[in-house]
């Protein structure tokens, strides 16, 4: 019995001890000076919107020399949520290595969409549906969207993501709701992202899609359906380019179920008809 005792005491001294000695290298490690400060921008493959110097200048506000300042004195959560301030930010990491080093990882917001509303704002919605101000590195290679358009441009606003929308569903979607819906569909598809161009609405019922190459609208109508819709489209204009004479038609209509429906263009002969000719 004895010896169940002391082998638990001579246990309990060296989880003791352990205990003490991390806690004086915890010690010491909060007392090291930051011996580098590093901050990575994961861009998600498009142009940089978030830079470093605009990094260091909000982190600037709490820390004017983080290189100067012991490990103990920073504030990680601070650093997290001051960077969270710029609205291209989408999440943020900060943490101290083993080797006293702090590091910022960034994930940049991925603009999908630029919207022209009807009260002469211009913004961005992202590939998580939030609204994002302008800023002129994004622009190239973006959908554009322009016609019926109120809404305005609010910094808090969010939309959420479906991945399929039923008819009573698409009744009660908002105008800007619907077009980061068709717009994060067409971003996910490699051959409609560089096909499509533009959407234009016509009202919140009624979306028009343009296309780069042709002059044929697409009649999208709502986004009911849209994962299916547009699916046939990509087969559409993938298989038939090579066999359909694109330039007799005006418009292409995907609104029906599993069907593209071809409007030819009317052509106005040189000379018309008589009432007698046969």
């Amino acid at each position: 019995m004895k010896s169940v005792y002391k082998k638990i005491l001579i246990l309990s001294l060296v989880i003791i001890a352990v205990l003490v000695v991390l806690k004086l290298s915890n010690d010491n490690f909060k007392k090291q000076k930051i011996s580098q400060f590093t901050i990575k921008i994961n861009t998600q493959g498009g142009p940089e919107l978030v830079t470093e110097e605009e990094v260091r200048s909000l982190i600037s506000q709490g820390y004017d020399s983080l290189t100067k300042r012991e490990v103990g004195e920073i504030d990680l959560e601070w650093i997290e949520n001051i960077t969270r301030t710029n609205p291209f930010v989408s999440t943020v990491d900060a943490y101290i290595n083993i080797d006293a080093s702090l590091s910022v990882d960034i994930l940049q917001r991925k603009p999908i969409l630029r919207v022209f509303n009807t009260k002469g704002e211009t913004f961005f919605i992202d590939s998580d549906g939030k609204m994002l101000p302008l800023n002129k590195g994004a622009s190239p290679g973006l959908i554009v969207t322009a016609g019926d358009i109120s809404e305005r441009y609010l910094p808090s606003q969010q939309y959420q993501y479906f991945d399929s929308v039923s008819f009573d569903q698409a009744r009660v979607l908002t105008t800007m709701h619907k077009l980061y819906l068709i717009a994060s569909e067409i971003s996910k598809d490699n051959f409609l992202s560089k096909l499509i161009t533009q959407i234009y609405v016509d009202d919140n019922s009624h979306f028009e899609l343009i296309p780069v190459i042709g002059d044929q609208n697409i009649l999208l109508g709502d986004v009911d359906g849209l994962h299916i819709k547009l699916q046939n489209l990509h087969h559409f204009y993938k298989l038939g380019y090579k066999t359909i004479n694109f330039s007799q038609y005006k418009t292409f209509d995907i609104r029906y179920h599993n069907q593209v429906v071809g409007v030819r263009k009317i052509f106005e002969t040189e000379e018309p008809k008589k009432e007698n000719d046969i």
